[in-house]
């Protein structure tokens, strides 16, 4: 398969395989949908390797809901979360356990990852 990334082309491999039961259950198990109207899913060493990253730190953005608070951020499917107001974020349930220590209208600073690079996003937390 040939991808453009950051304006380059790239040639990777792709193995289309049929997931097995107990697979498909735990990528369901993975993914947690949130308050802030985004899914996240723990960033395996496989579905970094997938999408091109060198490591598989911080938690990937499945899913943005439109119209949702996240979207409104600037989050995008695909996006990595690196850090929540500067706490190294480790996985899915890592984050949902920190923004949920967060008070209400109290915005967070958050350190993500986004093709080659990385950019700070400021996510508003609703009453």
């Amino acid at each position: 398969m040939e991808v453009v990334r950051s304006g380059s082309r790239k040639t990777i491999s792709v193995m289309i395989e049929e997931l097995k039961d107990d697979e498909i259950q735990k990528v369901q198990a993975a993914v947690v949908e949130d308050r802030f109207g985004m899914s996240t899913q723990d960033l395996t060493p496989e579905i970094a390797r997938g999408l091109g990253l060198k490591n598989s730190d911080g938690v990937l953005i499945s899913d943005v809901e439109p119209d949702s608070i996240a979207q409104e951020a600037g989050i995008k499917r695909g996006d990595v979360i690196l850090e929540l107001n500067s706490r190294p974020i480790t996985s899915a349930n890592d984050f949902k356990v920190k923004t949920s220590e967060i008070k209400p209208n109290v915005p967070m600073l958050l350190l993500v990852r986004r093709a080659e690079g990385t950019i700070f996003l400021t996510l508003k937390t609703a009453e």
